[in-house]
């Protein structure tokens, strides 16, 4: 018989995570490093299976900190419990007097309309069951979630061979805090980015790991298929229909009812705030629509509070890296799946490197909207006034980027960021090993004067050696490999390093430009306004420009929350404190300092790359504006379509420098950014179709013989954004190429047009 674990066994095994080992001054623990294989020490083995069937100390889940799980009738209870909330019972009750009123024609008695009333009753609420029985996690096996836990430790150990790490100090905090959390029977609201669908398994395996509850997990019912559907519902997902469901108020309602049960039963819960994986590496803009129903939870008063938890994930290597840069060339995207995920990659002989987990700090969402709404701290919910729409909307969108803010906070620059930083921000084509190690070593110190931490390193970074620099370096290049990261000897004095694809490779570039997009956005704005004689720059010149560029990547990056002027000024006393930037006449004037000249601009060159991939993309779908007919439209995914044709040909003839531009997301983020300007209107043809058209302000002039005039508001923001670009770029020949592009997608854009459609 297995022994009892107890309390004692289950703290000090607990302890273990958070207790430093010697001669760690940033501490982490591997979630891995448990798992051996048969081949390497069989009895080892064999010792961690009979530990883990028979439960020993934390592999027994039976002591976690949260609301309690794993008991026979759990899913009925919180169904039972979900029917019986006034929202749903409401939005089934409408359901019914629809349905009668519908019937108030028909020549039927009182006891013939209360019987068909008690009959449609029945009805919804079955279907409301139905829809319950196929959403709801289930909770009620701990076998199946400890076996999940086996396979999935036995997976990542394989795929992620060295291995899955975490702070100790975060594991303490986060533990703590859940103990707090569970005494007052309140859940914790686990928010972490989503890079791959590893997100899924890596997470819960966490939260098993640490002794924490599991969260029911949001998940699209792509995942929901025969056999894997039973393990994943066990280890908490719950399964949620995908598209709008404005125009069904029973299932919108059903699913209000779930979260407030959840939330007021204390259980976790785990949603991803940006809706689906990122493709590009950075964070994307929140979605909104689950949030949108946790927030109601607390206005409605259904919820005394919960506890905000955002979580950062990091990757040396995602398994889907192939896979999202043929979905972002244009190929079509296939139906997500977990299971087509695992036999599209053979994850069990993978050497991606290390993964590395980190917590933000937990914060209160009452205390969040409390702070809001500008109210007493003491105070109920629901409020005697409803907050408005508008109102609302403003505090889910403070929430979701409060979130992103929280979550890019807690992230580590993992080693092979570095690198593709490192190749994919100089003007060098190649750089030598030594050239390479430098320059990691450089990016080092620049991440960390940004209040940033860097991923796989055990002591203090800024006391790394050249040779611990060097294996990081070695080890890093080993992870991406030769697809991603080429090495040329022949007929060369030394190897040279230098991207082999640089759109894959600014998947990990990507993943640096949160902790510098204040100074890239400003650097971008100085070297185009200083031009080759470095002049000075008037402050409300370089102003406008950091205005007028902050605004179009609005859609791209999460800025700070003091304002533009404030962080700007900023942004300039730090490139003034590192020699970058010289400011006279009490920062009236901006320069560039003798000092970053010397350095052949080394640190604009940093900045500068990377965003400039993001402003030849947007460049290059303005000019596809150009196609769009006067006071007429297009279908969307045409116009996507068109647009990535026209940034492949430019980027072919050599008229943009980065091959990110062809990115179909980065073409989608430049609409919607036009569109927020009210340059691009967005509508519905009369047969649904998502159509674009330019806003009558920034419709071309069309001469006489048809031909389009390069004039007028559209062609001027085409040019200043034509002037921010690459430096080998800057050259006035919008003229020239917005023809070229006229005429070479007229032909298409016929084709696009409604009558056609």
């Amino acid at each position: 018989m297995p022994k009892e674990t107890t309390i004692d066994q289950e703290d000090a095994d607990f302890e273990l995570l958070t207790t430093e080992e010697e001669g760690e001054e940033h501490a982490v623990f591997d979630l891995l490093r448990e798992q051996v294989r048969f081949r390497q020490d069989p009895v080892e083995f064999l010792s961690a299976i009979q530990k883990h069937y028979f439960g020993t100390n934390w592999r027994a889940y039976d002591r976690y900190v949260g609301a309690r799980l794993y008991f026979t009738g759990w899913r009925d209870k919180m169904l039972e419990e979900t029917i019986n909330r006034p929202i749903v019972e409401n939005a089934m009750s409408d359901l019914v007097q629809r349905r009668m009123d519908m019937e108030q024609s028909w020549n039927l008695s009182p006891a013939e309309r209360d019987q068909r009333r008690a009959i449609y009753i029945n009805c919804v609420r079955d279907m409301v069951k139905d829809i319950g029985v196929k959403a709801m996690p289930w909770f009620e096996n701990l076998g199946t979630t400890k076996f999940v836990y086996w396979v999935v430790a036995q997976t990542l150990s394989r795929c992620y061979h060295q291995g899955m790490h975490i702070s100790r100090a975060d594991i303490k905090r986060v533990r703590e805090t859940a103990k707090r959390i569970e005494a007052k029977k309140q859940s914790l609201l686990l928010f972490p980015c989503h890079k791959s669908h590893i997100d899924y398994i890596s997470l819960v395996f966490t939260c098993f790991r640490l002794g924490i509850s599991l969260p029911a997990t949001i998940a699209g019912d792509n995942l929901d298929v025969f056999i894997l559907n039973r393990f994943l519902r066990e280890c908490g997902s719950l399964y949620i229909r995908r598209g709008n469901w404005s125009e069904d108020p029973l299932y919108t309602a059903f699913f209000q009812g779930v979260i407030e049960t959840l939330l007021h039963e204390g259980v976790n819960f785990q949603c991803f705030i940006e809706g689906t994986r990122s493709r590009t590496g950075k964070l994307l803009p929140p979605k909104f629509g689950i949030l949108k129903y946790v927030l109601e939870t607390i206005l409605s008063g259904a919820v005394e509070d919960a506890w905000v938890l955002p979580i950062s994930t990091q990757y040396d290597k995602v398994v889907e890296a192939d896979t999202y840069a043929t979905e972002l060339l244009g190929r079509e995207k296939k139906s997500e799946s977990f299971t087509s995920f695992l036999k599209s990659s053979n994850v069990m002989s993978l050497k991606l490197g290390r993964i590395d987990i980190r917590f933000g700090e937990i914060w209160s969402l009452r205390s969040f909207v409390i702070q809001q709404l500008q109210l007493e701290s003491v105070i109920s919910f629901p409020l005697p006034r409803p907050v408005s729409r508008e109102n609302r909307m403003h505090m889910l969108k403070a929430l979701g980027y409060r979130i992103l803010a929280d979550i890019n906070r807690a992230s580590v620059v993992m080693p092979s960021a570095l690198v593709g930083t490192a190749l994919l921000t100089t003007s060098q084509s190649g750089v030598s090993h030594e050239q390479l190690i430098d320059r990691v070593h450089w990016l080092i110190g620049r991440v960390l004067e940004a209040d940033g931490k860097v991923g796989a390193i055990r002591k203090n970074p800024r006391d790394l050696t050249r040779d611990e620099i060097k294996a990081l370096v070695d080890n890093a290049i080993n992870v991406l490999g030769s697809d991603l990261v080429k090495v040329d000897t022949k007929n060369l004095l030394e190897p040279i390093y230098y991207p082999n694809d640089e759109f894959k490779l600014s998947y990990y570039r990507n993943q640096t430009i949160f902790l510098f997009i204040a100074e890239a956005i400003t650097s971008v704005a100085i070297f185009t306004l200083a031009n080759t004689n470095y002049r000075k720059i008037p402050f409300q010149e370089l102003e406008k420009k950091v205005f007028f560029l902050s605004k179009l990547l609005s859609n791209e990056f999460v800025y700070g929350t003091e304002g533009l002027q404030s962080n700007l000024k900023n942004t300039l006393h730090e490139l003034e404190r590192a020699h970058v930037i010289n400011l006279s006449d009490g920062g009236e004037y901006i320069s560039v300092n003798i000092s970053e000249i010397h350095r052949d601009i080394q640190v604009f060159d940093l900045y500068c790359y990377l965003v400039w991939p993001f402003i030849d993309g947007y460049w290059s779908t303005i000019m596809s504006l150009f196609i769009l007919p006067p006071n007429g439209q297009v279908p969307e995914k045409g116009f996507f379509k068109i647009a990535q044709s026209v940034a492949r040909t430019l980027y072919a003839q050599g008229e943009l420098a980065h091959s990110e531009a062809l990115n179909q997301e980065m073409i989608k983020f430049a609409v919607q950014s036009y569109i927020a300007q009210g340059i691009v209107v967005k509508s519905t043809s009369a047969t649904g179709v998502p159509c674009l058209s330019l806003a009558q302000h920034y419709q071309p002039r069309v001469a006489a013989d048809g031909s389009v005039l390069l004039e007028g508001p559209l062609y001027d923001i085409a040019e200043e954004l034509a002037m921010s670009r690459n430096k080998r770029l800057r050259v006035n020949l919008t003229h020239q190429i917005t023809q070229r592009t006229i005429d070479l997608c007229a032909p298409h854009a016929a084709e696009l047009s409604l009558p056609r459609l």
